[in-house]
Parts: C-alpha cells; sequence; structure tokens
C-alpha cells in the first residue's frame, strides 16, 4: 500500500491513497457492516425501488 501523509505542524492532517485502495476498503467496511446488523438481527440493506432510485434507474 503506497501512501503520502500530509502533516500541519509535524502532526498527521491528511492521508492520501490510490483510489481502487479506497474502493477495497469502502467494501470492507460495507460488509462489515452487514455482518454486525446480521450479527445483532437488525434488517439488513435497503427496499428495492430505493435502491433503484439511488442508482438512477427510477421506472419512468
Amino acid at each position: 500500500m503506497d501512501e503520502i501523509t500530509i502533516t500541519d505542524h509535524g502532526q498527521p492532517a491528511a492521508v492520501l491513497i490510490n483510489p481502487q485502495e479506497l474502493a477495497d476498503l469502502e467494501d470492507a467496511l460495507a460488509l462489515a457492516e452487514y455482518r454486525a446488523e446480521q450479527a445483532v438481527g437488525t434488517p439488513a440493506g435497503i427496499p428495492h425501488e430505493e435502491a433503484r432510485a439511488r442508482l438512477g434507474l427510477e421506472r419512468e
């Protein structure tokens, strides 16, 4: 993993990472959240129509 840390007065202020690494981290977070919801019995996911709307696939 290549990363660049930007500092402010010697303290880390931001980290730059490869866009694919960010996508992988977001996928891992989504999976962990899903598994946590399953473990406590919270319904996972969103209604089908809401998913379509978020993706811009609303029915006309």
